[in-house]
């Protein structure tokens, strides 16, 4: 005898494809996927599902930021959505006392907590309050257990997100969330989370051998998160800021210890390495918002394109993350670079509520 489950994967957005494959790779059985902006949900089937809990909670899926199994799901209607806040509170306490909590977790005594989120959703509703009657809701079920703000047993969440029209209410139990400092001690200003990170690693899936290059390193994020993955293959670090690279992204270098990583001090503008030395380049460029400013990452750039292709090799790839996507496609339309590169896709992204844009970039054969 089996049992059904729901289990909602919060991932970069944009990169839902990538993550996939990923979570595909921990998962029992074949399942049914969805996917959706910045969320992959799962339906299968499983023989125990206080089982498939503490094995979720035992593994790490790198490529995403949380997941739950979802305990409850529906759409709000507007008329309730626009009702005044007691009643809304009401509802919400209502619908988590009529979860059937016990089917998935029975443990006689727990510590927990309960956190609301509003994921794109506007609403002057504030999200602690929510938290607060889904916790209050959910100690009525279990009167032993005891509230905890850390450290806690289950953290039980409660989500309002958008699909399509609709606002959709998920309660679930927290089954895994990222550290910000997985695999680092530092973060700079402008350092990609470390799910956006390893979800880029993925689509380049390097063979065996090949050398990856990201020349704006930072903290050293891109190449650590893809060493991680594909430890036969040797990730390159290049900083042209010397204080960033010593002090930041070789402390994280030496934290995480992996020996397919290295760091050099190099200037995007004239990188230090042979001339079609690097298989592949995954970069983070400057925005020209937190670091540098409009005016700068224009002249930068086309620097930035005729080093990229110097380095490559014959048949070389780049992978480029930017937020300015027309400065790039103004510089691959100059005659001179239209004998470089040509676009194979651009995929739209959005980090930390701005839309960016991820260039792939195949080396012409001449």
């Amino acid at each position: 005898m089996t049992e059904s489950i729901h289990v909602l994967f919060y991932v970069p957005e944009g990169l839902e494809t990538s993550s996939l494959k990923e979570i595909k790779e921990y998962m029992r059985d074949e399942g049914h996927y969805e996917l959706e902006q910045g969320r992959v949900h799962y339906y299968g089937q499983v023989k125990s599902i206080t089982e498939f809990i503490k094995y979720m909670q035992s593994i790490v899926i790198k490529s995403i930021y949380h997941s739950l199994i979802v305990t409850h799901e529906q759409p709000l209607p507007d008329t309730l959505l626009s009702s005044d806040h007691d009643t809304i509170h009401q509802s919400m306490l209502d619908i988590t006392l009529s979860t059937p909590w016990r089917d998935y977790l029975m443990d006689p005594h727990a510590t927990f907590r309960a956190t609301f989120k509003k994921d794109h959703v506007k609403h002057s509703i504030r999200s602690y309050d929510i938290a607060g009657f889904v916790g209050y809701g959910v100690h009525q079920v279990y009167p032993e257990w005891t509230i905890k703000m850390t450290d806690y047993d289950y953290e039980i969440m409660a989500i309002w997100y958008k699909r399509k029209e609709e606002v959709i209410y998920t309660l679930g139990i927290t089954l895994y969330t990222y550290h910000k400092f997985r695999n680092r001690v530092v973060v700079g200003r402008t350092s990609l989370t470390p799910p956006i990170a390893y979800c880029l690693s993925l689509l380049v899936q390097p063979e065996p051998g090949e050398i990856i290059l990201d020349m704006c390193c930072g903290t050293a994020t891109l190449p650590i998160e893809g060493a991680s993955r594909y430890k036969d293959s040797f990730w390159l670090g290049s900083e042209v800021d010397e204080d960033t690279l010593m002090n930041k992204a070789r402390l994280n270098m030496g934290h995480c210890k992996y020996n397919n990583v290295e760091l050099v001090v190099g200037d995007g503008r004239s990188l230090p390495f042979r001339n079609g030395s690097i298989d592949t380049i995954l970069s983070d460029w400057p925005w020209g918002i937190r670091e540098g400013s409009f005016g700068k990452i224009q002249k930068l750039y086309p620097l930035f394109m005729k080093q990229m292709y110097r380095v490559l090799t014959k048949e070389g790839k780049a992978y480029i993350l930017c937020q300015n996507p027309k400065i790039v496609k103004r510089i691959l339309d100059y005659d001179w670079c239209q004998d470089m590169f040509h676009i194979h896709s651009v995929i739209p992204m959005n980090i930390g509520g701005m839309e960016v844009k991820l260039f792939l970039l195949q080396k012409w054969l001449h």
